[in-house]
């Protein structure tokens, strides 16, 4: 997340990038638990259906100015991160037109990330 200012760190992010192999662990280990714990449970995911809202990743629940914006945000990040960290990376087609890629397919990606409670493979997804 950016910042107005600096963080006195010489910093103008809130949050380290990129994570440390250990901080890398520790997130998908909890995420990984999130999921396992109502991995196929279709009674659960019925619940979790009927009372939670869909998840911020779906697109019915983002401003679509978000999704409008994804192209200039990618490149953004670029252009703050990337060209710093790898700017080889950056150097890549397929790198340089990932904003445009995503939002090509984000329609399909909204709809697999939320599954149906019967649906295999179905869980809780965070977002």
């Amino acid at each position: 997340a950016k910042q107005d200012e600096n963080d006195g760190r010489g910093s103008k992010y809130f949050q380290d990038s990129p994570l440390t192999l250990s901080q890398s662990s520790q997130c998908l280990s909890a995420v990984a638990k999130l999921h396992a714990a109502a991995w196929q449970d279709e009674t659960l995911l019925q619940n979790v259906e009927q009372r939670l809202s869909k998840g911020a990743h779906h697109l019915r629940m983002r401003n679509p100015k978000e999704l409008e914006d994804i192209v200039d945000t990618w490149d953004n990040f670029m252009s703050d991160f990337l060209q710093q960290e790898a700017p080889d990376l950056c150097k890549l087609a397929s790198i340089q037109n990932l904003g445009k890629r995503i939002y090509n397919i984000a329609e399909y990606i909204s709809d697999e990330l939320s599954p149906a409670p019967n649906d295999a493979y179905a869980t809780i997804a965070h977002g």
